[in-house]
């Protein structure tokens, strides 16, 4: 699907806009609190349901505001044209439509729309908590393995029954024998599921190092720079014990488990963490290189889609805010020859340098002013 045509109406500051965007790559520019974010958020709302900027995704309508409406048209391979609308009132209540049809969720049409959010503290995906790594790595397995997310739903409720039983036991004062005869089927769900989620992750991690040291050692921009010296390796740990087998570790662990209420080892816990030269990257990287190495993580993490999805929509927000232009220019250059990729980008100004590597009839251009959108 390759996105055409948006609508935006009562997203923050923006209303009534018609934007043709381009096949490939469209730039947003503008000031601050123009609405150029707003513009990718709207975008996500409508494919998603979500907001990348907050949880609160009602705190995107605006005020004033009863309901915000969305609308997008897409061109499928076979040059078709398709339809999808999403609204949102205050209260919360959505309403999708999907070439005409009503749908009850967006979830239905996830696996068609494919999206790439990058935005300025991208670093963080390094350097942060680690949720933010298995969100990483789990949004590339969403895209690419299809039944990953049917196990990861699985794995999700069989972990809130285990973890009610565990609660249960504590509030009760069960006798532990009575507790293990009642979490034991508990106990063999998460086991297989558990192994099931490690097997997609430990694969999905060697291949995105492997495409990511791809990416760094090709790249001619990233001189000067580790990246550029050592091999980018990875440690990943699964969720429990390379030496122990998770049931042990659970029986192990079961009193524990029911003075704290939750489960302790499993899939949920699983982690990863790029090391440059035997050491972590966090800690031996400096804040550019950092910069870079989030980025191409990004990056290598929508060429690996792209082999499996129609289209995907790359949305970068304030590309120079973080990346000096030789690196804009090598993370467009890298976005621009990878098939089936569109991509958003915004800024306070674009470098004329990122002008001069693209032509006019390759780029579309909006200024964006008060919420008011402009074509140069």
């Amino acid at each position: 699907m390759t996105w055409c045509n948006l609508y935006i109406d009562g997203v923050r500051n923006l209303n009534h806009l018609n934007i043709d965007l381009h096949n490939k790559l469209t730039f947003f520019t503008g000031n601050n609190g123009a609405g150029k974010t707003s513009i990718l958020e709207a975008i996500c709302l409508l494919t998603t349901g979500r907001s990348f900027k907050t949880r609160n995704k009602i705190s995107a309508l605006q005020h004033d505001n009863e309901k915000l409406h969305l609308f997008a048209e897409f061109k499928d391979n076979q040059e078709n044209i398709h339809k999808l609308g999403f609204g949102m009132t205050q209260s919360g209540l959505n309403t999708i439509k999907y070439n005409g049809e009503v749908l009850n969720s967006l979830e239905t049409l996830s696996s068609h729309y494919c999206i790439k959010v990058i935005t300025p503290d991208v670093f963080t995906s390094i350097t942060g908590k680690v949720d933010e790594r298995r969100n990483l790595l789990d949004w590339q397995l969403f895209h690419v393995e299809q039944f990953f997310l049917a196990t990861k739903k699985k794995y999700t409720k069989v972990l809130q029954h285990r973890n009610a039983l565990l609660k249960e036991a504590k509030l009760n004062k069960q006798p532990l024998h009575e507790i293990r005869k009642n979490i034991q089927y508990w106990n063999e769900l998460l086991i297989s599921l558990s192994e099931k989620l490690d097997n997609y992750r430990d694969s999905t991690v060697d291949t995105l190092t492997f495409k990511l040291n791809q990416l760094l050692k090709e790249s001619n921009t990233i001189n000067n720079s580790m990246l550029n010296i050592y091999t980018l390796s990875h440690r990943y740990s699964r969720g429990w014990s390379k030496e122990k087998r998770l049931i042990d570790q659970l029986t192990a662990s079961l009193q524990d488990d029911i003075f704290k209420g939750y489960t302790q080892y499993g899939a949920h816990k699983f982690d990863f963490t790029f090391f440059i030269n035997r050491k972590s990257a966090a800690e031996t990287l400096s804040r550019g290189e950092l910069k870079t190495l989030a980025v191409a993580t990004q990056i290598a993490q929508v060429s690996i889609a792209a082999q499996y999805k129609n289209n995907i929509l790359v949305l970068i927000d304030d590309l120079f805010a973080e990346l000096d232009y030789e690196h804009a220019i090598w993370c467009l250059q890298q976005l621009w020859i990878m098939p089936n990729v569109q991509v958003i980008v915004t800024g306070i100004d674009i470098h004329d340098a990122v002008k001069d590597k693209f032509s006019a009839k390759d780029t579309k251009w909006f200024h964006v002013e008060h919420g008011k959108i402009t074509q140069r």
